[in-house]
């Protein structure tokens, strides 16, 4: 059954009104960041990295799917018909202590054992990010540096521990960008273009020059955990962070570990866990990032 679980819709708590809360776990999908709309870019195979526009990125809608737990006595239909009854809804969870504005889009199969308790699942649509969301500072924290910095900037000061594996994904090498090349039927191999005579009438075979290696771009995942901290001070960091990470112009990325920096825009984020405890919030998330220059 749920726990801390209740939202309130359009001001009406839907655990007094329906006998309906948010399922152990439920709240993942809701707290989910919605990924970053396609960024328009060239991939200059004769470059490293890739050339985006990240002049104004902008985040994409996304879907929320919130699993309900149905208590004895609920009112499941009373609670899909005020779903339906407009397409909008402003959602509060206490426990996240954010606002959010959502569209109603469908309901899952409803379970319920003798028409008293059981489970549904409802998907919303959030077509707004970040709606009323003002950047005010951060919360304080004291959570220790961890040695990643986006544009200077530790990721401690957002109350964010990075877990295991998140440096190990920086220090993978690119992958190799594939040169212009032409197949020649009367030919051995391929011609590459950047050798001697403009690639095209090689005729000394391996004595001819070696161009550089391009590197591709690629993504990396920054795994991150949020602990003990109260809903006020979740909310303010939590979409200061991603506020941060989606202004114009892509970030840099340091990691101290490695003595390297990067640039990088964010492209999408998963919540694997998200709950409410005894001493607060507890979320551990993944933020993927891709690297556009070396």
């Amino acid at each position: 059954m749920a726990k801390n679980g209740t939202l309130t819709i359009d001001g009406e708590d839907i655990f007094t009104k329906y006998g309906v809360v948010v399922s152990d776990g439920g709240l993942a999908s809701l707290v989910r960041w919605p990924s970053l709309k396609e960024v328009e870019s060239n991939d200059w195979f004769e470059e490293d990295g890739l050339e985006a526009d990240l002049s104004a990125p902008r985040l994409a809608s996304r879907d929320v799917e919130i699993p309900l737990s149905l208590v004895r006595g609920n009112d499941i239909l009373g609670f899909l018909a005020m779903l339906g009854s407009k397409t909008f809804h402003e959602v509060y969870s206490p426990d996240l202590g954010i606002t959010y504005r959502l569209r109603y889009v469908s309901c899952g199969s409803v379970s319920t054992v003798g028409g008293e308790v059981g489970t549904a699942s409802v998907t919303m649509a959030d077509d707004f990010p970040l709606w009323g969301f003002t950047r005010n500072g951060l919360a304080s924290t004291s959570v220790p540096a961890c040695g990643i910095t986006i544009d200077g900037r530790d990721l401690s000061a957002y109350g964010v521990r990075v877990l295991q594996g998140t440096v190990d994904s920086f220090r993978q090498a690119a992958e190799s960008k594939t040169p212009l090349t032409r197949d020649i039927a009367t030919r051995d191999g391929l011609i590459t273009d950047g050798v001697t005579g403009g690639g095209l009438t090689v005729e000394k075979g391996p004595s001819y020059d070696n161009p550089a290696m391009r590197k591709r771009s690629r993504s990396v995942t920054v795994k991150c955990f949020m602990s003990r901290m109260t809903a006020a001070a979740f909310a303010k960091n939590w979409r200061a962070l991603l506020y941060d990470l989606t202004r114009p112009e892509g970030r840099t990325v340091t990691v101290a570990a490695l003595e390297r920096s990067f640039r990088c825009y964010y492209s999408s984020c998963s919540v694997e866990r998200f709950y409410s405890a005894t001493g607060g919030l507890w979320c551990e998330f993944s933020v993927n990032l891709v690297i556009t220059g070396y």
